[in-house]
């Protein structure tokens, strides 16, 4: 079994993006869309779309895109 950080044979020739997202990285995306909602920047109707698209995404480069489009018009 390897260890953090090291990489195993199956995931040598892949890239980042071909990973699978975990759930804490989603959830670290709707957190922000949570905090846009209790600021009042966003409805309900679209806090719910918005983590739809963010729960939809299996992939790092899948997540990475819809964390891109979910989170555009929100100020860092």
């Amino acid at each position: 079994m390897a260890g953090p950080g090291e990489v195993t044979p199956a995931a040598e020739g892949q890239n980042r993006g071909d990973l699978r997202a975990s759930h804490a990285d989603r959830e670290q995306v709707i957190g922000a869309l949570k905090t846009a909602f209790v600021q009042g920047r966003l409805t309900e109707d679209e806090l719910g779309a918005r983590a739809s698209q963010v729960y939809a995404s299996r992939t790092y480069a899948e997540l990475a895109r819809a964390t891109a489009a979910v989170t555009a018009d929100i100020p860092a």
